[in-house]
């Protein structure tokens, strides 16, 4: 979990991280420069899952790189359910 102090707003506690794979860690299937380091620290603190459409087939292969939990999902819908059934708040 992480806890950060937002002036105005209270404590904020985290306990997922739920990304985006194409366009925001890879490109075309292809994990980006760096990600793979920066996800393992983060998952030591936080639960990571990994959404997509899976559109490249490579999200099976790219979650187990990063040892996060792999998700698909095919439209906003899907991933806003995963949002509140997580929580949201």
């Amino acid at each position: 979990m992480i806890a950060i102090d937002i002036p105005g707003r209270g404590r904020l506690k985290l306990e997922h991280a739920l990304l985006d794979v194409n366009g925001t860690l890879s490109d075309r299937g292809r994990l980006l420069p760096g990600v793979a380091g920066r996800l393992a620290r983060l998952g030591e603190l936080l639960s990571v899952r990994l959404v997509s459409a899976d559109t490249f087939s490579a999200l099976a292969e790219t979650a187990g790189r990063l040892g996060a939990e792999a998700i698909t999902v095919v439209d906003g819908a899907e991933k806003l359910a995963l949002v509140e059934r997580l929580g949201a708040a």
